[in-house]
């Protein structure tokens, strides 16, 4: 979305006031894909925390649709909802051609980086802090 100028007189009732500078659960995300990659077949615990999340994420979209379109200020962060979910599905593809050992179609590898690159733009002048666990996780099933 388009960047707006604010003031002193400038209400607080966007989204980008009330998200937090740095997000916790992205870092605690971003650790945990770290850990899973440093070796997935040991860190099974790790791995459906990373899942779990994902599948929240996917899922988050779907359940935040109707108050967006209730809400005419969480419009600007509609299309960042749709792409937390559609990077969380990329996330989940790549977690199982690690776990599973599953071959590569090198088109799809780029595929999910351009969807990332694309994911990875500011909305509502709010960015999704998980895209660099995300492209870890793609890079690391690049490799099966």
């Amino acid at each position: 979305g388009r960047k707006r100028p604010y003031t002193s007189y400038s209400p607080l009732t966007r989204v980008v006031d009330a998200a937090r500078p740095e997000s916790r659960v992205a870092r605690e995300f971003s650790s945990a894909v770290m850990k899973w990659l440093q070796a997935p077949a040991k860190n099974d615990s790790v791995q459906m925390k990373i899942e779990n999340s994902l599948l929240s994420w996917q899922k988050n979209h779907k359940n935040l649709l109707p108050v967006i379109k209730r809400s005419p200020v969480l419009r600007e962060i509609e299309s960042l909802s749709a792409d937390l979910s559609a990077v969380a599905g990329i996330g989940l593809t790549a977690v199982k051609r690690i776990k599973y050992n599953l071959p590569v179609d090198e088109k799809m590898i780029e595929h999910d980086f351009e969807k990332l690159k694309a994911a990875a733009a500011s909305r509502g002048q709010t960015k999704l802090h998980i895209i660099s666990a995300i492209e870890q996780l793609v890079r690391a099933s690049s490799k099966n």
